[in-house]
């Protein structure tokens, strides 16, 4: 159990989250930007950066950080820590735009869809029932590629984790690492 708040912590203490402008948010998208946000944990955003009051995940950080304040860390060990961070948040921006990306390409591809089978319909090409069945097929598709995206994202903001906390073990001293968990489990 404190392997695992240990890793926890760790994996989301201190990492910044880039995120797209409104702009580049889509109408009625598919997979929505507050999903991809929920996904990739806008607790990965560092403290002084946020404007909203600061909620258990962000005490989470801010523990995180005193913890390792706390373990005397010496300067080739903060230079290396600093870097699996920045390395994780790279990590976890390329996964996070290719599933922006993903949704944009699935957007335009339902809607075109979409739209051809509208004009087939107004143009009697297809009756109604058909339209409807090619519409039912649309959504199925649409939301098994939707479930594919966010599974996708999923696993690879996850093996951004496994990879820094991999990192944080090897930079880390066995009595550092012993020292933190002790003080992340309080």
């Amino acid at each position: 159990m404190k392997k695992l708040v240990f890793l926890f912590a760790v994996s989301f203490g201190a990492l910044v989250f880039t995120s797209c402008s409104k702009d580049e948010v889509q109408e009625n998208q598919i997979i929505t930007e507050s999903e991809i946000s929920q996904l990739t944990s806008e607790t990965d955003i560092p403290l002084e950066l946020r404007s909203e009051p600061i909620t258990a995940s962000m005490s989470a950080d801010r523990k995180f950080l005193e913890c390792l304040r706390g373990l005397n860390l010496s300067e080739e060990q903060m230079r290396s820590i600093r870097m699996a961070m920045n390395e994780t948040k790279r990590c976890r921006t390329t996964t996070t735009i290719q599933a922006r990306t993903d949704i944009k390409e699935l957007n335009l591809r339902v809607e075109a869809r979409r739209k051809n089978l509208k004009a087939q319909l107004e143009a009697g090409e297809i009756t109604q029932e058909e339209f409807e069945a090619n519409m039912q097929e649309l959504r199925k598709f649409t939301q098994e590629r939707r479930e594919s995206i966010k599974e996708n994202l999923r696993a690879g903001l996850g093996a951004c984790t496994t990879t820094f906390q991999s990192k944080v073990g090897e930079i880390l001293s066995p009595e550092q690492a012993q020292s933190l968990r002790d003080c992340l489990g309080r």
